[in-house]
């Protein structure tokens, strides 16, 4: 008995001498990526509004293109855009809404969850960032089919990505990602890219929430074309959604009893008259509709932004009005 209690008792004065042992690293991004975890399982539950102002240049040289801006939401380990104030956010890609330059996905989240569930780690200890103490962490995020793709004129393929994370040791909140393009397939015509993504907390309804706050895309071709994006994430609001399903009946209103009444003869029961169905009203193809607006548009406004106007003139179609003038 005595041998296996001396058995039992170093086994146990193992395990505390292992659990000590381990490097100071491996505790903490154990607990700052589980943390992380729970801070993106919140995001469906916000949207926000994604500003990209964008640039475009040769020779070192950058001039502004334009401004962008699109309602963004998390959802389901992706990113989901649509134009600002628009009830519909279906767009899988931010391409959609634009016609040429540079744009990316991922800033808002999608960078963050594919390296935190999908980066090797390695510790490099405290480093100081604008006056805060934090921990910095560097990644290597290998290139897969699934991974990090880039698609440009004259090619489109996967890359690698590392970089560093910088997180409060206390929060455990990651302040600060920076990633670059690594494993760049020789054909694809890129020099390099490179992405930077600030995070703080902001207050939504009732909870201190962490997001995106602003980040920076780079983007260098091959033929020293150079393209950044800044974007900025404002007006950020939570949203919710409740259903109802009812299955029982209003109860039958009780009504007195109908005076009884002579007897009649009974008559030949009269077939009902079908109602005569509309043709649905269409608006055929390549119709020519005027439209005037009820708001200018200028070399201010930017990419996205909902533009309002009043059709001019009755549209018909035989005959019949399909569009209302004013409408």
């Amino acid at each position: 008995m005595r041998v296996w209690a001396l058995a039992i008792a170093l086994l146990a004065l193992a395990s505390v001498s292992t659990s000590q042992d381990l490097a100071p690293g491996v505790v903490l991004l154990a607990r700052t990526k589980a943390h992380m975890r729970d801070e993106i399982g919140q995001l469906p539950n916000y949207t926000c509004l994604e500003t990209i102002t964008r640039f475009h240049g040769s020779g070192g040289k950058l001039r502004p293109l334009d401004t962008v801006r699109l309602e963004i939401v998390y959802s389901d380990h992706h990113e989901w855009y649509g134009s600002p104030d628009d009830h519909n956010i279906s767009g899988a890609e931010p391409s959609d809404f634009i016609g040429s330059g540079m744009v990316g996905n991922g800033v808002f989240a999608s960078t963050l969850n594919n390296i935190l569930n999908g980066a090797r780690f390695e510790y490099k200890g405290e480093d100081s960032v604008n006056g805060r103490v934090l921990v910095r962490f560097d990644f290597l995020y290998p290139r897969e089919p699934r991974g990090f793709e880039v698609s440009m004129i004259g090619g489109k393929g996967n890359v690698g990505e590392k970089g560093s994370v910088w997180l409060d040791p206390q929060t455990l909140d990651w302040i600060r990602l920076e990633s670059h393009a690594d494993d760049i397939p020789s054909w694809l015509p890129l020099a390099a890219q490179s992405t930077a993504i600030d995070f703080a907390r902001m207050r939504i309804g009732d909870r201190n929430v962490l997001l995106a706050q602003q980040g920076d895309m780079q983007l260098t071709e091959a033929n020293s074309t150079g393209n950044y994006d800044r974007y900025e994430f404002s007006h950020c609001r939570s949203f919710s959604t409740q259903s109802e399903l009812r299955f029982d009946e209003e109860p039958a209103t009780a009504t007195a009893p109908a005076a009884p009444t002579a007897p009649t003869a009974p008559t030949a029961p009269t077939a009902p008259t079908p109602a005569t169905p509309k043709p649905p009203l269409t608006i055929p193809a390549n119709q020519e509709v005027t439209v005037q607006l009820t708001t200018p548009i200028t070399n201010r406004d930017a990419v996205g932004e909902l533009i309002s106007g009043k059709v001019v003139g009755n549209i018909l179609r035989k005959g019949v009005i399909v569009v209302r003038d004013g409408a």
